[in-house]
């Protein structure tokens, strides 16, 4: 279920998960980062197992309302459709972005029980 936020659909959840990854990202507007790279593949990942739909230009609208660069909110729109495509992505080794319970948090606080 979508619903309307400022001009863009998105799945409350998958707002939510825009959200946090936006907060983890900082205000670099983008994924300038090989860490923050890896947190939206992963969070994107995370969300599509669960069967959520991934809409690239809903997520870039997301991320140009949100104060992303052009650039930043295409290269998010492209990293969500490569993960809708199960692209092989080349990314930092290191521990997981996310807590194992997210996607359950994302959940509640779309829920209206958030944090």
């Amino acid at each position: 279920m979508a619903r309307e936020r400022e001009g863009v659909l998105v799945d409350p959840v998958v707002g939510v998960a825009l959200k946090y990854l936006d907060n983890q990202v900082g205000s670099n507007g983008g994924l300038t980062h090989p860490e923050d790279k890896k947190a939206a593949v992963e969070a994107f990942v995370i969300l599509w197992k669960a069967g959520y739909e991934l809409l690239p230009q809903e997520i870039e609208s997301w991320a140009l309302l949100h104060d992303w660069t052009a650039a930043g909110a295409r290269g998010l729109g492209e990293v969500a459709d490569g993960v809708r495509h199960h692209q092989r992505f080349v990314l930092v080794h290191s521990g997981p972005s996310w807590n194992s319970d997210a996607l359950e948090v994302w959940r509640s606080e779309a829920a209206g029980g958030g944090r």
